[in-house]
């Protein structure tokens, strides 16, 4: 009986150790998950200036510096998501898909495959020239495919998180809010 306990315990301890093991190979971050209700259970997004420097809230950009968002969709299916921006001037940018506002056509958002592998939401975006000031970039994810068109149409007032969170609340809004350097780099 003394011998089955033992072999029981040694067991127990090398389950235990395997795993503290395999978790210390976990990639830790200080970006939240971010859940999309009823279809994934987690979504992290990265925000990059090209060539791979992380952004953060308030980093100042120029207007030859590219964006790029990454994530990890920690859930079974693939989510969907729309990428843009707005100048000091309210004038909306398209980060994903690459849509030119205007143009025919109805652009729908791009897949954020299930992965808990960190990919590129497409390529990196340049904007050409920017009005100093704030440059706030969201993306908006969802269970449901949504056409670029719904973004365009929004009132001034409502180009804000909680307007954007109260009108896809079945979704998720992450923003990144930058500034743009002037002439001066200020």
């Amino acid at each position: 009986m003394a011998g089955k306990r033992a072999v029981a315990v040694v067991g127990s301890v090398a389950a235990i150790a395997a795993l503290l093991f395999g978790l210390s190979f976990v990639r830790r971050t200080d970006h939240p998950r971010q859940v999309v209700d009823g279809k994934a259970p987690a979504v992290k997004l990265h925000f990059y200036r090209r060539p791979g420097v992380l952004l953060h809230p308030g980093d100042t950009i120029t207007s030859s510096d590219a964006v790029a968002v990454s994530y990890q969709n920690f859930g079974i299916e693939a989510l969907w998501a729309l990428i843009f921006a707005y100048d000091s001037r309210g004038r909306l940018y398209w980060l994903e898909p690459h849509h030119v506002q205007g143009m025919p056509g109805q652009d729908l958002s791009v897949p954020l495959w299930a992965s808990p592998k960190e990919m590129n939401v497409g390529s990196a975006a340049r904007f050409g020239e920017l009005p100093p000031g704030p440059f706030d970039v969201f993306v908006l994810v969802t269970a449901d495919l949504i056409a670029v068109s719904r973004i365009e149409r929004l009132e001034p007032q409502e180009r804000n998180r909680p307007s954007l969170e109260n009108r896809f609340a079945d979704g998720v809004v992450a923003e990144l809010p930058l500034l743009v350097a002037g002439p001066d780099g200020g």
